[in-house]
Parts: C-alpha cells; sequence; structure tokens
C-alpha cells in the first residue's frame, strides 16, 4: 500500500510539472528556474523566454514590475502585457526583439517598450493569423523595421508610438493591416508602408494618426505583378517628410487613397510613380506649405 500511495505522489509530481499555466508572470525579481512551477503569481520567471514554456495557448504573461524582459520567440497564441503603471522593456542587441514564425496563432503585445540597441528589427511576424500591438512604444532599429508582417495576417497597432526606426510599419505578403490613433515619427526610408510582392492583395488603412519627419509617410510599392498594394489614409497628418503619399508602380500596381487628411511641410504632398500607380484624394483634404507634387493625382467622388 505504501509503494502504491508513494508511486500515486510521484505520478502527481509528474503530472503537475507538465501542466501549462492560463496566466504567467515574470518579474524583475524573478527567476527563470521557476518554470518548473509555472512562473505563478508566487514563483516568477525572470524572462518572458521562460514564461513561454509553460503558458497555455490563449494565455497572458503579465509583466509585474520595472524590468527588461529579453528578446523572446512566440510560438503560440499569447498576451504579452505590461502591468499598469510599470516600464516593461523588450530591449535587443541582435536578431529580432519579438519574433513571430507559427502558424494559425493569434499575438497581442500591450504596454510595451521594444527598443533597439545594435538588433535588426523590432516585432518581425512571418506567420501567424493576428497581430495586435496596443499601447507600445517601438523604437531605435536604425537598420530594419520596427513592425513588419510578412504573411496573409490580421494586423492591427492601435495607441502606440512607432520611431527612430529605418521603416516603421511594413505589411508585406497579402497582410491586411490597421494603424489608427498612433503616431509614427522619424523613420528614415517610410513611416507607414505597404509592398505586397505575393500573388494576391495586401491592404493597409491608417486613421487618426500622425505620420511625421519620415522619409515617405505613407507608401505604397509593388514589384510583382500578380499582386495588388492599397494604402488608405483618412483623418491623419502626414507632415515634415520627403513625401507626404507615395504610389509607386515597380512593376505591379498600387494605389494610395487620402481623405480628410493634411499634408503639410513635405518637400512633396502627393508622388505618383509610373505608369500602374495611382494616388486618389477625396478632394477634402488640407494640402499647404509643401513643395511640388509629382505625377497626377485623382480625384474621386465621395459615396
Amino acid at each position: 500500500m505504501r509503494a502504491y500511495v508513494l508511486l500515486s505522489a510521484a505520478l502527481a509530481g509528474v503530472c503537475f510539472h507538465a501542466e501549462a499555466a492560463q496566466r504567467a508572470f515574470v518579474a524583475s525579481y524573478g527567476s527563470d528556474a521557476n518554470a518548473a512551477s509555472l512562473c505563478l503569481l508566487a514563483n516568477p520567471c525572470r524572462t518572458f523566454s521562460a514564461a513561454m514554456t509553460v503558458i497555455d495557448p490563449g494565455g497572458e504573461i503579465v509583466a509585474m514590475d520595472t524590468a527588461g524582459y529579453a528578446a523572446v520567440t512566440i510560438n503560440k497564441s499569447v498576451t504579452l502585457t505590461a502591468n499598469p503603471g510599470f516600464y516593461a522593456g523588450i530591449a535587443a542587441s541582435t536578431g529580432n526583439a519579438v519574433t513571430i514564425a507559427t502558424a494559425s496563432i493569434n499575438v497581442t503585445l500591450r504596454g510595451l517598450n521594444i527598443n533597439g540597441i545594435g538588433a535588426q528589427n523590432g516585432v518581425v511576424m512571418t506567420n501567424g493569423s493576428r497581430l495586435s500591438i496596443e499601447n507600445c512604444v517601438i523604437s531605435n532599429f536604425p537598420s530594419g523595421d520596427g513592425v513588419i508582417v510578412n504573411a496573409a495576417a490580421e494586423v492591427r497597432v492601435v495607441d502606440s508610438m512607432i520611431r527612430d526606426n529605418s521603416r516603421g510599419v511594413v505589411l508585406k505578403g497579402g497582410a491586411s493591416g490597421v494603424v489608427h490613433g498612433s503616431k509614427v515619427l522619424g523613420n528614415a526610408v517610410a513611416g507607414v508602408m505597404d509592398s505586397g510582392q505575393v500573388a494576391g492583395q495586401t491592404v493597409g488603412m491608417v486613421s487618426e494618426s500622425v505620420l511625421s519627419a519620415n522619409g515617405i509617410n505613407a507608401y505604397a510599392f509593388e514589384t510583382l505583378n500578380t499582386s495588388l498594394s492599397r494604402l488608405a489614409v483618412m483623418r491623419s497628418t502626414l507632415s515634415y517628410g520627403n513625401v507626404g503619399a507615395k504610389s509607386e508602380f515597380a512593376g505591379g500596381p498600387t494605389v494610395v487613397v487620402v481623405s480628410e487628411s493634411l499634408l503639410a511641410s513635405n518637400s512633396t504632398a502627393f508622388f505618383v510613380g509610373n505608369p500602374g500607380s495611382t494616388l486618389e484624394t477625396l478632394g477634402n483634404n488640407t494640402v499647404r506649405m509643401n513643395g511640388p507634387d509629382t505625377g497626377t493625382v485623382t480625384t474621386v467622388s465621395t459615396r
């Protein structure tokens, strides 16, 4: 009987450690060894990567206090979130700060400060179903992208700051994305960019946002003649860039639509590239203090 009890207890221990957590925690005082006890509130882990090994698909990893929590590869549906009022950082010196490359997963990043200290890119998604970035700051990736999604995924960037990268937000590979209530500032090549480069359509929407001091504030670019890049900008500010809004055909069609927006103090407000590029205005924008436009801008009716 005693042997049976001991064996039952041992098996229970094995089952316990094989379990995953619906909610895991990381903290400045945590230890990654606590993954053995599921990174629970009383025994948090130190990094997001350790907590990823114990979290249930669809679960949450909560950063409890102010600290840097290291680069992370996300391979299941999860939310990474900061405890309100605390700084939760992901700083990376090489590669990417956040890598997402697993099919059919939904990822949410909330309240995080993602900072480049030598890394190539901030958030990179090459596979998955959905990426939501909420109330984050993604900055200082001067040789790469703040956010790049190269997959047929749904992308939502809301109430965030994307600044001082080579490109701010890049949608490729059939992605469909919304940038809302955000600031995209000081990105050397482009602020928000659509560039499909696979058969099909890549679509971006920018609303109630500020795109300022980027090389090209809003940019649709296409090289593949079987794909289409579309970018719509509504109720937003495009300012202090080399170009306010640009549609550029380099083998595939592009369409940029601008409505109810301010284009001010750009070297060029509107730039339409080769035949195959289309830049449409609904005729309700405020366009002031820019240099001369390039190409033909098409006025379309509001309906």
